[in-house]
């Protein structure tokens, strides 16, 4: 098993990878990519398991969820389009890595509890698409 200090350096080298691939493709096109991954290197390395969200791509800029906003507790609790994809992987993350918990009735509602929200530190999620979809996503 790596380090933590190996498991590190091997993010920095894929961030950059995918940073430099989607700086060349912003040269082509007026969209700003949104970036993704690993929140916490260190809460994720420590976790078992290891969760990895794999989504279609992020909303865009405007109005939707960019990667800041997923750690902001107001903003998560606010009323807005993310509730479908957000609220779900936090309640099924919160669960598989509290072995406490056995079924959905076990947790409490993320309003009640906002705390559930940092589960976001200890998972990664990636969108297979780098850049915004907007609030409809092309079936193409």
């Amino acid at each position: 098993m790596k380090t933590l200090e190996e498991f590190e350096e091997e993010i920095k080298l894929l961030n950059g990878k995918i940073e430099s691939h989607c700086e060349k493709e912003e040269e082509h096109g007026d969209q700003e990519w949104i970036g993704d991954g690993i929140s916490n290197i260190e809460e994720y390395y420590k976790t078992s398991p290891k969760i990895l969200w794999i989504l279609k791509e992020a909303y865009g800029k405007d109005g939707g969820v960019i990667a800041e906003d997923l750690f902001n507790k107001e903003f998560m609790l606010g009323k807005h389009r993310s509730h479908g994809t957000w609220h779900p992987i936090i309640y099924t993350s919160y669960a598989i890595l509290n072995s406490n918990i056995s079924c959905y009735d076990d947790m409490d509602y993320i309003a009640d509890d906002p705390t559930m929200i940092d589960i976001l530190h200890k998972i990664a999620f990636i969108n297979v698409s780098k850049f915004p979809g907007g609030t409809t996503s092309k079936d193409s």
